[in-house]
């Protein structure tokens, strides 16, 4: 999704918006538009994919760095599971998802010039 997100412009993300409003039934419009308000005064929305880029690497960083300090744990608990399993990658199933898109972050930035962010 963020990388359909970063490859729309301004405008064609505003007309993906019209396009929903436009599904809404007329009773609901006014708590769409609240919504869409509410979201943006919630949220930072980033201007490009790589917007906070390291930030989200040294999160991960963190969140593994944890998971690793548990990991013989995991793996008295449930290695059973996987031990005929060669790729297995254990205890650290749920980084895949959120490395591969780091990955693709990282490329965008890449393939729109900022090469020192992207190494």
């Amino acid at each position: 999704m963020e990388r359909q997100l970063a490859e729309c412009s301004a405008e064609e993300l505003r007309d993906v918006l019209r396009k929903m409003a436009h599904q809404v039934p007329p009773a609901k419009r006014r708590a769409f538009l609240k919504q869409i308000h509410d979201s943006r005064a919630a949220t930072v929305v980033p201007q490009t994919a790589w917007e906070g880029l390291l930030d989200a690497i040294d999160d991960l960083e963190a969140r593994l760095k944890k998971a690793m300090k548990s990991a013989d744990e995991w793996m008295d608990r449930f290695s059973w599971q996987y031990e005929y399993e060669e790729d297995a990658v254990g205890a650290y199933q749920e980084f895949i998802e959120p490395l591969t898109l780091l990955f693709e972050r990282t490329a965008l930035a890449f393939d729109h010039g900022e090469f020192a962010l992207a190494r």
